[in-house]
């Protein structure tokens, strides 16, 4: 079988998605002709295997300039089913299976098999146009746009047989912005971290974005106070927009009074040394949102947290987003609600050897449901399953 499997339109830095559609290759090229496509011009192969660590040997892969889709864009109605059908469809056209890592809305699938892998739904598809409020909100034109437009949806979405989430975190905001629901497939991680001597080092690890609150962690650091001998590690990616550059320096000021090894693109190297050093570690994506109003800015998985707890770094991580369905509190780390407990369950493990090292065996222990093993295997089962059932 041909399977093209598709990462939307992303930034310069590659990340957790990335690694997904790497480990999914990977997992299918014995059996299948296997192509990456993807639309960032300075992607190689190469630089995915050796991000990954995934052999990709026989993948092919290929560049498509992007395009936005937006269901309805047009308000033609004699043409409107047809431009939505046949939007972007030289993406999928080419293969057998199709399958696509997105957080955005996809574009109708047109290889016979099409699966939808949902990172994180972006677009509440019952805000948008042609919904609307006012005096019109119920007119008999109104509610045929609305008629329409969700059987458009029911059709582009059915020529996804397999949809899939990250995490029920997504799985369950899927159904809240798209009205689908999916199985839940945990996204692969690297899980092989050979054991080393640990240090009284805490660590971070995380894209320098505002969403990430890196601030909130050194200020938590910092509130420790008493923590002498201590270090905080406090490491991620750093992409070129204003933005980012400008929240880094935010971050470098804050670090003047914390001081925090603060560093930005470390290599993978550093990464696992960091990991297999660390007694502890922190997370704080989505702390002081309004996780029902914007839960596109917790954490939709959390795979540092599994690569942290894999190499015995005890997880102290904010009770939001996919985290809860990682870290059993008390048992393989903690979950916190506010800077005080962050402050609170670190101190107790910073003084408690003992329960430090049981929660340490305990976190290493419950990384092994989340690695790639796991994940190649499910993946490609439910991949052939589907295949055989359209074959049958």
């Amino acid at each position: 079988m041909r399977i093209g499997i598709h990462k939307e339109p992303a930034g310069e830095v590659i990340g957790g998605s990335e690694n997904m559609v790497a480990m999914m290759a990977a997992a299918l090229r014995e059996t299948h002709s296997v192509e990456i496509v993807h639309h960032n011009k300075t992607l190689t192969l190469q630089a995915l295997s050796a991000f990954s660590g995934a052999v990709l040997d026989d993948v092919t892969i290929r560049y498509v300039e992007g395009k936005r889709s937006v269901p309805g864009a047009t308000r033609l109605p004699w043409s409107m089913y047809a431009e939505a059908r046949d939007f972007f469809a030289e993406l999928s056209s080419p293969y057998d299976v199709f399958i696509t890592v997105t957080h955005g809305i996809p574009a109708f699938c047109h290889a016979p098999i099409g699966v939808l892998f949902v990172l994180f739904p972006i677009g509440n598809r019952f805000e948008m146009w042609p919904r609307t409020s006012g005096e019109d909100a119920r007119s008999l034109r109104q509610r045929l746009r609305e008629a329409y437009h969700d059987w458009e949806w029911d059709r582009r979405m059915a020529t996804f047989q397999t949809k899939l989430a990250i995490s029920e975190f997504t799985n369950r905001w899927t159904r809240a912005y798209w009205g689908i629901n999916c199985d839940v497939l945990h996204p692969p991680v690297d899980t092989q971290f050979g054991v080393a001597d640990k240090t009284d080092t805490i660590v971070s690890v995380g894209r320098f974005a505002k969403m990430k609150k890196h601030e909130v962690m050194l200020e938590a650091f910092a509130a420790l106070g008493d923590a002498s001998g201590w270090r905080y590690r406090c490491l991620g990616g750093l992409g070129f927009s204003p933005d980012e550059q400008s929240y880094f320096e935010s971050l470098r000021a804050l670090n003047a009074r914390c001081e925090a090894d603060l560093k930005e693109n470390v290599s993978r190297e550093c990464l696992v040394k960091a990991y297999q050093e660390a007694k502890i570690f922190w997370h704080a994506a989505g702390y002081g949102e309004n996780e029902d109003l914007q839960p596109i800015k917790a954490e939709h998985f959390g795979m540092v947290t599994v690569e942290a707890m894999a190499a015995g770094a005890v997880p102290v991580v904010v009770n939001r987003g996919g985290q809860p369905e990682i870290v059993e509190h008390g048992v393989d780390g903690y979950l916190w609600d506010t800077p005080d407990e962050l402050v609170s369950y670190t101190r107790r493990l910073m003084t408690d050897d003992s329960l430090r090292s049981r929660m340490s065996a305990a976190a290493r222990q419950r990384a092994k449901q989340f690695s790639r093993a796991r994940f190649a295997d499910q993946f490609s089962r439910l991949i052939d399953a589907r295949i055989r059932r359209r074959n049958a």
